[in-house]
């Protein structure tokens, strides 16, 4: 009888104290994984906030160029004037934004899409030093020729941003994807899975049946 008793008493006791256990793993697992998603949620509200700041100062930088060397073209002086200025202020809010485009995309995606970037960079300052060339330059065949060739290069440039603005908005898409998505469990990611589905696992078929067709 009393060895029945010290039996029940020490299974409880184990199975309290191994409740218990099982619980303090669960729970800091669980924190873990909730920490994990708070952080990608963070990073893709980082990376929204980058995409539009890319967005709206590449954009802004090309149109005032395009208008600018619209305003060239006509022969507008005091219109050439008021471009000039509105063209200064946005490549010197481009220009003290760029290392910070630069290193956020290298941080956030992948030096990949930097590597675009300063392309499109290189684009922009060849282009701004043509546009400073034909405001000094003399009217005429050759200047009209320039001029078409720096608005054909704006057009391309506006492409291209376009085309990067949509690669990086696919990158956020996917991260966003990867939040919630099913992981697979292997040996190397054992520490972001919650106890409960390790657990689940153990009992889960890891063949497929095999079917005749």
């Amino acid at each position: 009888m009393l060895t029945a008793l010290v039996t029940v008493f020490c299974t409880f006791i184990f199975s309290g104290v191994l409740a218990s256990r099982f619980t303090h793993i669960w729970q800091r697992q669980s924190w873990l994984q909730q920490q994990r998603i708070v952080d990608r949620e963070n990073e893709i509200k980082i990376l929204r906030e980058l995409i539009e700041r890319f967005s709206t100062l590449a954009g802004r930088r090309q149109h005032k160029m395009l208008r600018l060397v619209l305003a060239i073209k006509a022969l507008d002086k005091p219109l050439i004037e008021k471009r000039s200025i509105e063209y200064d202020e946005i490549s010197e809010e481009w220009n003290s934004n760029i290392v910070s485009l630069y290193s956020n995309i290298t941080m956030y995606i992948d030096f990949y899409h930097t590597k675009e970037l300063e392309s499109i960079q290189n684009r922009f300052a060849k282009i701004g030093n043509k546009i400073s060339v034909i405001k000094r330059s003399t009217p005429g065949i050759a200047r009209n020729r320039e001029i078409n060739d720096i608005i054909s290069a704006l057009n391309e440039i506006q492409g291209s941003l376009g085309n990067l603005q949509k690669r990086l908005i696919r990158v956020v898409f996917d991260k966003k994807k990867e939040i919630y998505a099913e992981i697979e469990i292997n040996e190397d990611n054992l520490d972001r899975i919650p106890t409960w589905k390790l657990f689940k696992s153990l009992f889960e078929r890891r063949i497929k049946r095999q079917e005749i067709v």
